[in-house]
């Protein structure tokens, strides 16, 4: 069967009914080249740069460029089966740039405004819907002038934080190069850069659905959960974090504590500022609530916490100890 090229672009966007989805889904069953032209074609989609496809001129110097490729490879290479594949793959994929290309042209991508932090500092938006984003060191957002269609549709690389506007009608959606993150109105922060191991996202209210791409499967989160997407086998873990608010501790340098004990104050800061905690056996087993603001060093944190909590403290190093005052 043949598939409309409007319905693959719904497809692309997160827009799709369900009758289209299924329609998709019937599509790609069919044979392994439709498979092969949607990964094209949603890789094309997702790339960052977008102003050019609104260039006609873009696709005649792309297939240019293709054609100019198929000749070298036919000079140094005589087998006709690499011949043929090049002749295919060059065809599929002018056929492809020009179909989604001219689709894009008419969605207006290039209106998308990207917003990135200064290294070094924070950056604070408030997106058209009210949502409010953090975006940490070098972290950069994309996202439309308004928000049309059926979702509220951004861009992330790097780390941010969310406090969504709720909006049942209308799901917010955060994609990164890993994953999609769906949610309706809650406070979440994610972690996604291309330099590291893993991307995370830490769920601090409401709930949100998780979906990694390349077969990563699909997860729910629930308040204090916390996914990680390993970006070299694509598994989705779902774990318990007590602590999930530290996570989200860069966005504006406070450290919420909930009836923590000295202990889990400890390791809080081991976290925070690379030290290793040794607790007395005398130590209180009082729990303390209240914020604390993240410090430039660790002396000046362990000096705030002082007044509020019967210890004391020695620092030696990276060694940390505190006693009973």
């Amino acid at each position: 069967m043949d598939i409309d090229e409007s319905i693959v672009i719904k497809y692309l966007q997160n827009d799709c009914t369900e009758d289209e989805i299924g329609l998709i889904n019937k599509w790609l069953s069919e044979k392994e080249e439709n498979k092969r032209e949607l990964f094209l074609m949603e890789m094309l989609y997702k790339a960052k740069n977008r102003d050019r496809y609104s260039d006609p001129q873009f696709f005649q110097t792309e297939k240019d460029k293709l054609f100019d490729r198929i000749q070298r490879e036919e000079a140094n290479i005589k087998q006709s089966l690499v011949r043929k594949f090049w002749q295919y793959a060059a065809a599929a994929a002018i056929a492809i740039m020009l179909t989604v290309g001219i689709s894009l042209y008419r969605i207006n991508t290039h209106s998308l405004q990207t917003l990135t932090a200064d290294n070094g500092k924070v950056k604070k938006v408030v997106l058209p819907d009210g949502t409010r984003v953090w975006l940490n060191h070098s972290a950069q957002l994309s996202y439309p002038k308004q928000f049309k269609g059926k979702t509220r549709t951004v861009h992330l690389e790097g780390e941010g934080y969310f406090e969504v506007s709720k909006n049942a009608e209308y799901p917010f959606i955060v994609e990164t190069e890993e994953m999609e993150v769906k949610v309706l109105g809650t406070v979440f922060n994610i972690s996604n850069s291309s330099e590291a191991d893993i991307s995370t996202i830490t769920l601090l209210e409401g709930e949100v659905q998780v979906r990694g791409y390349d077969d990563g499967g699909m997860v729910t989160l629930l308040p204090g959960q916390r996914a990680e997407l390993n970006h070299t086998t694509h598994r989705l873990l779902v774990k318990e974090d007590c602590q999930a608010a530290l996570a989200a501790v860069w966005h504006n340098g406070l450290i919420p504590f909930r009836q923590a004990s000295i202990e889990e104050i400890g390791k809080t800061l081991e976290r925070l500022y690379d030290v290793h905690v040794i607790l007395a056996p005398d130590i209180p087993a009082n729990t303390y609530s209240g914020v604390l603001k993240n410090q430039d060093s660790i002396a000046t944190a362990l000096h705030l916490l002082k007044n509020s909590s019967p210890i004391e403290y020695e620092i030696k190093g990276k060694d940390v100890y505190i006693r009973r005052r």
